[in-house]
């Protein structure tokens, strides 16, 4: 949860968000937040702006606050120049209209610096599947669309997403289909060894009155890996070959 006075404080304040993926800025301490951050997170600054600022020694949202109006002005124009003054003074003035339920649930975990490796990644999924799916069954909804986002030390991010033909509202599953995706965005950035910040979110949701259970079983062979969801849970194939055999192999893991 991310609670801070303006919009643009709180896009910030959730790109650095602490572990448990709560951050309060208080408002008497907001330029004690945002000045050392880097200018990247200010909205409208991509990496060649990013450079242009460089280039002028200007590398935090503090020293871009102190920046003179006309000099960002004459440097990245008008209309950028004066809106990232305004944003890195934090002067944003659009107004949060409250627009009925939510339309997707979600949750992120920072993590420093880390390396991508299973021994670091599954926990940090299992944790926050489970933050979200117990907030999707408090509220009695669903899920068809899982997205995961993943930002890698360099503060790169890459988001990967599955719509599946059910709803879910189980942690097992939706920490599945989580590892699964995370899976696919670091084997498309092979280059990237560490990450710094994991999430999870739900979207595409209906009303689900009738709560999901699942079994606490051992997760199912790589073979199964497509087969997710609360109508064909890999546990659920697990069950099943006990039933046919009592004394199944012992079934590893699959590694990232």
């Amino acid at each position: 949860m991310i609670v801070a006075r303006t919009k643009h404080l709180a896009k910030v304040a959730s790109q650095v968000a602490k572990p448990d993926g709560l951050v309060v800025v208080d408002p008497a301490r907001e330029r004690e937040f945002l000045d050392p951050l880097p200018v990247s997170l200010v909205w409208g600054i991509g990496p060649v702006t990013q450079r242009k600022l460089a280039e002028r020694g200007i590398r935090t949202i503090g020293e871009l606050a102190a920046s003179p109006d006309d000099s960002l002005r004459s440097l990245l124009g008008k209309v950028l120049g004066t809106k990232v003054s305004e944003l890195a003074a934090n002067k944003d003035e659009r107004k949060v209209t409250p627009t009925g339920r939510a339309s997707s649930v979600g949750a992120q975990s920072a993590l420093g610096r880390r390396d991508a490796s299973p021994d670091v990644i599954r926990p940090v999924l299992g944790h926050l599947a489970d933050r979200v799916a117990g907030r999707l069954r408090a509220k009695r909804r669903a899920g068809r669309t899982v997205t995961v986002r993943v930002r890698f030390a360099g503060m790169r991010a890459v988001t990967r997403s599955r719509t599946l033909p059910f709803a879910l509202a189980t942690t097992l599953t939706l920490t599945e289909v989580a590892e699964d995706l995370v899976r696919t965005a670091l084997s498309e950035n092979p280059g990237e060894r560490q990450i710094s910040l994991l999430a999870i979110s739900v979207s595409n949701l209906v009303d689900q009155p009738v709560l999901q259970l699942e079994l606490p079983l051992p997760p199912a062979q790589a073979d199964d890996a497509a087969l997710t969801g609360p109508q064909c849970h890999l546990c659920m194939r697990r069950l099943t070959s006990r039933q046919d055999n009592p004394h199944p192999p012992r079934v590893v893991y699959p590694h990232f």
